[in-house]
């Protein structure tokens, strides 16, 4: 199938790892680091995908040390508004891409050894969990309500993806690693089914009936009924493997797409037949990290060039 791209010479962060749609809008947050760029630290863009401009802001944390950069899986968007996590857990930002403001929200104190902080959504809450820990910090939208849930043996989370309900993630539990269903109102988990082989990072996809995930040459399909796993590989089809800091990113034409930094091209998956087709983006850059679905496009936003 091919593909069709066009550059626009839009603003956006010189290392764009956190990429949410919300709306018309694209969000694209910065990892924070010691190279100069044309956007500074603390800064994110906002593409409005229908005049196809974007605008840059600023007020988002400034510092280089965790836990206050922004990283992959990070970000998710309800209410209208994107929400970012800082690495360690301790700050969640709200952004309302129609002005640019930021409200920042205090969640406690930054997880242990700063692990990653993994963001999504479902039923009113903004749930951050952590990578290697027994902690999940729930933000309550309605009530503005912080809380924390900890659960015994829970080794750390990842590979997040929302159905608007629940949340469904990659974790480890006494040992057990598997798909569990996180229900942020009664503060459990519960598992679907267990898992082996690569381990999905970022922000997967719930689809007929399954949870979809990228992890390096495979795709990830958990049935949400039978728990059955199934892998899809992709190391036949030429052109590298999943960038560490893609999302799978469901699109309007039923394919899902994520990117593969190895030789800058975006990776198409077929969830129907299982196939897999790899399309070499135009121009090549670097500073590339993760596709975004909106308004009937995938936008891919590049920190190149840095001047």
């Amino acid at each position: 199938m091919p593909i069709f791209s066009t550059e626009l010479p839009e603003v956006a962060p010189k290392q764009p790892q956190v990429n949410i749609a919300v709306g018309a809008y694209v969000v694209a947050v910065g990892l924070n680091t010691s190279t100069s760029g044309l956007m500074p630290n603390g800064a994110f863009s906002v593409m409005d995908t229908t005049p196809e401009t974007a605008r840059a802001f600023t007020g988002l944390n400034t510092s280089t040390s965790a836990p206050t950069p922004y990283q992959s899986g990070a970000g998710c968007a309800y209410g209208g508004y994107a929400w970012v996590s800082s690495y360690g857990g301790d700050t969640l930002y709200r952004i309302d891409p129609a002005t640019g403001g930021v409200t920042s929200i205090a969640m406690g104190s930054a997880f242990a050894s700063n692990n990653v902080a993994r963001v999504s959504t479902a039923g009113g809450y903004i749930c951050v969990f952590s990578s290697g820990l027994t902690t999940t910090r729930l933000y309550q939208v309605s009530t503005a309500a912080v809380s924390t849930v900890t659960t015994t043996g829970l080794t750390g989370t990842v590979g997040t993806a929302s159905d608007g309900t629940y949340v469904y993630a990659r974790t480890i539990i006494s040992g057990v690693t598997g798909i569990r269903r996180f229900d942020p109102s009664a503060g459990t988990f519960t598992l679907i089914g267990t898992t082996t082989g690569s381990v999905p990072a970022n922000q997967g996809v719930v689809h007929a009936g399954s949870v979809w995930y990228a992890a390096s040459d495979i795709v990830l399909a958990v049935n949400l009924t039978t728990g059955i796993q199934t892998s899809y590989s992709h190391t036949g089809v030429a052109g590298g493997y999943y960038s560490t800091a893609t999302d799978l990113v469901l699109h309007d034409d039923g394919y899902m797409y994520g990117y593969g930094s190895a030789s800058d091209v975006l990776i198409v998956f077929d969830p129907a037949t299982g196939a897999f087709v790899k399309e070499t983006l135009s121009p090549t850059r670097g500073r590339r990290y993760s596709p975004v679905s909106c308004g009937g496009k995938l936008w891919i936003p590049s920190g190149e060039p840095l001047t």
